[in-house]
């Protein structure tokens, strides 16, 4: 994350669909990622995918999702759902799945969660997917970037 270039949302889209990402790819704040910011990156994605579907995790809710191979999942609140918790085994089995039916997923979180869950070996997600850092994303809107600082 330290040698970052600037990228449009909707090349990191096209570059998701073209299987750039292996399916996912983690957007990484120095924050939570913000209802808002959530809402605006899902309001992007319509351009490329049919179908947007976003979900917080640890609130006990999950949702299962299906769809075509043009659906998107964006998925947040890692910070608040523990590495070795059940909710987590079973998004990461579902996104396994998923990418293997050609559905894509953006997976947002602040760098503490992404430590926990992507760099811990005991972890689900260990090296589950490629990083995109949320700084080097230069076409949201300033307000929405602010929030997230």
């Amino acid at each position: 994350m330290t040698d970052t270039k600037i990228i449009t949302t909707g090349r990191l889209f096209s570059l998701l669909q073209d299987g750039a990402f292996s399916s996912c790819i983690a957007i990484v704040s120095n924050e939570p990622p913000a209802l808002g910011w959530m809402n605006e990156l899902g309001e992007t994605a319509k351009a490329h995918f049919q179908h947007v579907f976003i979900q917080q995790l640890g609130d006990g809710n999950l949702k299962s999702f299906s769809g075509s191979p043009s659906d998107l999942l964006l998925i947040y609140g890692f910070e608040r759902c523990d590495p070795q918790s059940p909710e987590a085994h079973s998004v990461r089995s579902s996104l396994d799945v998923q990418g293997g039916s050609g559905i894509a997923s953006v997976i947002c979180l602040d760098k503490a969660a992404y430590e926990r869950h992507f760099c811990d070996i005991e972890s689900p997600f260990y090296k589950f997917c490629g990083i995109v850092d949320q700084d080097s994303i230069c076409d949201l809107s300033t307000e929405v970037r602010q929030s997230q600082t």
